[in-house]
């Protein structure tokens, strides 16, 4: 899937200023002018010549890997030219849903989006962290994307553990101190009634979660270790990827349709969502650094 009309709108990739052309220089003179006419010849290439401005070089770099260091945190989604901006942020986003078979239903919407913005960052393959409650795990940039290995009902065990040790890496950074980057925690969710193909953000674990199980396990997850309040708050987004709503209003049509498997045109919607995605993580990212005293 192509996602490269995402980049020209991205707002963090800017295209290096161009050159300007050097003006026309006089033509040398001829030996047969008099020197009246070199005269003339030289008043007239004193007014029109013109210095050009000097040049910048654009600095690209398409695949910028996340390492412990905090000091190179670069968001960086491929572009044929731009210039990388450092960002004082880092972000784990994580996706719920279910594991295979049932990773290509509408209820995995958000796994489908993970994997989508996963290829289209060219990020290393997802691999298991034990460490990351047994989750897939890949990084790009200041981003680290982690899919979830649970059932959704009990989804908050597995993500309390990845948010864990994703604090634990940028401390084991060292220098500088994970006190002076603001680390943020993204959760990718189905959203049932919404409409589909759109995202839904809402800050902080208070507020309903509108029946989604998902969602209530990791928020009771971090309450029962004491880190659903203070600056916890802040650092909290949910993301909803709309998935619409069956026609029946029974418990079954609606774990049917939740369950079923996502149709060609609604898994292109979900992935066509990238573009967006993208912004509303440098937006959340940048907010989250604000707190950061």
């Amino acid at each position: 899937m192509n996602h490269a009309s995402l980049h020209s709108s991205c707002p963090f990739s800017p295209v290096a200023p161009k050159q300007r052309p050097p003006a026309p220089t006089a033509a040398a003179d001829n030996d047969g002018l008099t020197k009246k006419k070199k005269k003339a010849d030289h008043s007239a290439h004193a007014q029109h010549v013109t210095h050009p401005m000097p040049s910048t070089s654009a600095t690209t770099d398409r695949k910028t890997m996340l390492t412990p260091s905090l000091s190179t945190l670069t968001f960086s989604p491929p572009s044929s030219a731009t210039t990388m901006t450092t960002r004082r942020y880092a972000l784990l986003l994580t996706s719920l849903g279910n594991p295979a078979p049932l990773h290509q239903t509408r209820h995995s919407a958000g796994h489908i989006l993970l994997r989508s913005l996963a290829l289209d960052l060219a990020a290393p393959p997802f691999q298991r962290s034990k460490r990351h409650g047994g989750g897939q795990l890949t990084h790009s940039g200041n981003l680290s994307l982690w899919q979830s290995p649970s059932l959704m009902n009990v989804s908050g065990p597995a993500v309390l553990s990845a948010w864990r040790a994703f604090v634990q890496d940028h401390h084991a950074a060292g220098s500088p101190s994970t006190d002076t980057v603001g680390l943020g925690l993204v959760v990718l969710h189905d959203e049932l009634e919404a409409t589909p193909a759109t995202l839904k953000v809402k800050r902080g674990m208070g507020g309903s979660v509108k029946g989604h199980n998902g969602l209530k396990s990791v928020i009771n997850s971090f309450r029962a270790a004491g880190l659903a309040k203070g600056d916890m708050e802040a650092k909290f987004v949910r993301m909803g990827i709309g998935i619409g709503r069956p026609l029946g209003r029974s418990s079954k049509e609606v774990s049917d349709y939740v369950l079923g498997k996502v149709l060609v045109a609604e898994k292109e919607g979900i992935e066509g969502l990238v573009g967006e995605l993208v912004e509303l993580l440098d937006e959340e990212g940048k907010r989250i650094a604000k707190t950061v005293r």
